[in-house]
């Protein structure tokens, strides 16, 4: 009787065919998976180009094939990319849309860490778009749960977070502790780009103590030299203290979109200085100069079109200041024409409106208002 052998071949092949049938499923996945890889690499490589429209695109893409492949992790990964992507645009609304499905991925994924860089990240999208009471829970959140998990570079990111937060609230005492614990923490973990913008915002944090101080003083004036008054000189040498340092550590970041926009935030607390109309610190036009320059280099060698762009905007608004427009003038249509080349329209916009102030002064209302 071939019965039984019939049976064994009909089991035998039966059992191959789940085979073929799993090893394609295992292969179609590995594809898939291959696919949101690759594209989640070149989103980084955008990303750190300041090339946001196209790191959007291939966060996006990657998001789909780590769905389709069900790698959870991969995904909530992915989607924390892209609302960081999306912060570091602007658009705020698309970032807390985007965390609220990464949230839910990565707490389906069971990694805490994640979760907590997610839940940090919130917070610090919460600090810019003005929402300052969930902006605080969750960044509170994020430092408790880095600290528990142990991880120090988490904790120095929210830590630096938090300390902007409480600076923009005037809570200065609170923020400088802050800032204190993310920069030794961002230094013990080697975070040269993170201990550059502790320095930074700390800066910004003291020139901005310095300048509420005279402005509540009524201005600098024959009755009142900040020079004279202890608090705002303090303020003032702690601002031009931390902004040298900021420089030093901006210098020494690899070439990236992030090392000329440190750079020109360097620049910008310079003019700021001169803004506040103090004698006190000499030379800081000069420095903001230098700074800007420093920053077009470095967009330049990384080819940075949204870097490239600012950092020609904020040299033609020096040469503005200094009246010599039709310099100005060249510098902001520059900045305007990489500016659509990144497809940036917050800096058109921005550009745009700086070339009709220059029109203006030179006393061309009607290509302003065209402009404009």
């Amino acid at each position: 009787s071939c019965n039984d052998p019939c049976r064994r071949f009909r089991k035998w092949r039966f059992g191959m065919l789940s085979m073929v049938i799993l090893f394609a499923t295992l292969g179609a996945t590995c594809a898939r998976e291959r696919v949101g890889i690759e594209a989640f690499g070149r989103g980084k490589a955008q990303f750190a180009a300041g090339d946001f429209v196209a790191a959007v695109s291939s966060f996006r893409e990657a998001a789909v094939e780590m769905q389709k492949a069900g790698d959870r992790k991969g995904l909530a990964t992915t989607l924390y990319n892209l609302a960081t992507t999306y912060h570091a645009a602007g658009q705020y609304r698309l970032a807390f849309e985007v965390l609220d499905q990464a949230a839910l991925v990565g707490i389906d994924s069971g990694d805490k860490g994640l979760v907590g860089k997610i839940v940090a990240l919130r917070g610090t999208v919460a600090t810019f778009s003005r929402k300052a009471e969930e902006a605080e829970e969750s960044l509170v959140a994020g430092i408790e749960a880095a600290t528990a998990r142990g991880d120090r570079k988490l904790l120095a990111s929210a830590r630096h977070d938090y300390a902007v937060l409480l600076a923009g609230q005037g809570r200065i005492g609170e923020a400088a502790e802050s800032f204190s614990r993310a920069e030794a923490l961002a230094i013990d973990q080697g975070l040269v780009e993170l201990g550059a913008k502790v320095a930074l915002n700390r800066a910004f944090m003291y020139l901005n103590a310095a300048a509420s101080y005279i402005e509540d003083e009524g201005g600098v004036s024959e009755e009142w030299d900040p020079r004279l008054d202890d608090v705002c000189q303090g303020h003032l040498k702690a601002a031009m203290s931390d902004r040298a340092v900021a420089r030093a550590r901006a210098d020494s970041l690899p070439e990236s979109f992030s090392k000329p926009m440190v750079l020109l935030g360097v620049g910008d607390g310079y003019q700021a200085v001169g803004r506040t109309g103090t004698t006190f610190v000499t030379g800081f036009a000069e420095k903001g100069f230098t700074a800007y320059r420093a920053a077009l280099q470095s967009a330049r060698r990384s080819d940075s079109p949204s870097a490239i762009s600012y950092s020609l905007g904020r040299l033609g608004e020096l040469y503005k200041e200094a009246s010599r427009f039709d310099e100005a003038l060249a510098l902001t249509r520059r900045a305007r024409a990489e500016a659509e080349r990144a497809q940036s329209p917050d800096a058109l916009f921005q550009w745009e409106w700086q070339i009709g102030r220059i029109l203006a002064a030179q006393g061309k209302n009607e290509a302003a208002l065209g402009s404009y």
